[in-house]
């Protein structure tokens, strides 16, 4: 669940690097990621983070506008 995010934009999620999120989201809603086979993504040992970011154009490399990083808590199904 996240808050100051333009809910007009894209909003791009990585985990451990790799892509696991791309669309609209709405400030205080939950959202479950599947990040199974993403190494590193379920270590235990460190305060995990999900990396949010936001861009002027709404594409992957365009400049980026809204920078957030939010820790989240892995639960294994």
């Amino acid at each position: 669940m996240t808050e100051g995010i333009d809910e007009n934009k894209v909003t791009f999620i990585f985990v451990a690097n790799k892509k696991v999120f791309e669309q609209k989201i709405k400030n205080g809603e939950s959202y479950e990621l599947n990040i199974k086979g993403i190494k590193d993504a379920h270590r235990t040992d460190y305060k995990p983070k999900v990396q949010l970011w936001q861009t002027k154009d709404d594409t992957e490399n365009g400049d980026i506008v809204i920078f957030k990083q939010v820790r989240y808590t892995v639960e294994k199904d």
